[in-house]
């Protein structure tokens, strides 16, 4: 009676314990997860534009100024002796010298909480700086992370 009893015992317990480690590891498998990966897209009277090139640090997109130079019908330069850049177009001159951090716009002096910064070779603008100095607008889309440019004259 012994061994009928304890063997209905345990086969009651494994019985039991077979759902719950089979549903405990169902609740705790990976699930797959989906990665957004950040872009920049210009809009222009053409259409959208992606960028390819561009950067984030620190949250704040920087995108280099030769990518955007046609959107805001600018002439970049870059002065080896003075360490200068000049971004100039038919409304706004800024000069930015990276050896003294000092950024003019139309000759004088503009503090801003992001500037320019020199990567590979290449002069990074910050939204911030196009926004400010050169009226494109941006907004941010969190869900696909996407940053979208719009030049004043189509915002309007």
């Amino acid at each position: 009676m012994y061994k009928t009893l304890a063997s209905s015992i345990v086969a009651i317990i494994l019985f039991t314990l077979i759902p719950m480690y089979g549903h405990a590891a169902a609740e705790h498998s990976p699930r797959p997860s989906i990665s957004v990966v950040p872009q920049v897209m210009i809009v222009t009277e053409e259409g959208r534009i992606k960028v390819e090139d561009f950067t984030i640090l620190n949250g704040m997109t920087y995108m280099p100024v030769k990518d955007i130079s046609n959107l805001i019908q600018a002439v970049v330069r870059w002065e080896t002796n003075t360490q200068t850049v000049s971004i100039e177009n038919r409304h706004v001159n800024v000069t930015w010298n990276i050896i003294t951090d000092v950024l003019k716009v139309n000759g004088k002096d503009v503090t801003l909480t992001t500037k320019p910064l020199l990567l590979k070779n290449r002069t990074y603008v910050p939204l911030a700086l196009l926004q400010q100095v050169f009226q494109l607008h941006n907004s941010w889309d969190a869900p696909t992370k996407t940053v979208t440019i719009t030049p004043d004259k189509i915002t309007s």
